[in-house]
């Protein structure tokens, strides 16, 4: 029999509490979002890349809906790329 391994969080977890959404048309748009441009790193944390200039109201939307859905605000987090 396989044993069963239970999620270990990190020490210093940030966890917060969120609603759980209904069934909606607005929690099938996030699925597709997340299956376009989103991922899961890990059991805590799901991302969505976008550009920052060519996806800034995309970004403000998604924002909003992630508001509306969970309960509370993303995190936004803007990495600059060094150009070549």
């Amino acid at each position: 029999m396989a044993s069963v391994a239970f999620l270990q969080y990190p020490k210093k977890s940030h966890r917060k509490k969120i609603l759980l959404p209904k069934h909606s048309i607005h929690l099938a748009e996030f699925f597709g979002i997340m299956l376009g441009d989103g991922g899961i790193n890990n059991p805590w944390q799901a991302t969505i890349t976008l550009n920052a200039t060519k996806d800034r109201e995309y970004s403000r939307y998604i924002k909003e809906l992630i508001k509306f859905l969970f309960g509370l605000p993303p995190r936004v987090l803007y990495i600059k790329r060094r150009t070549r």
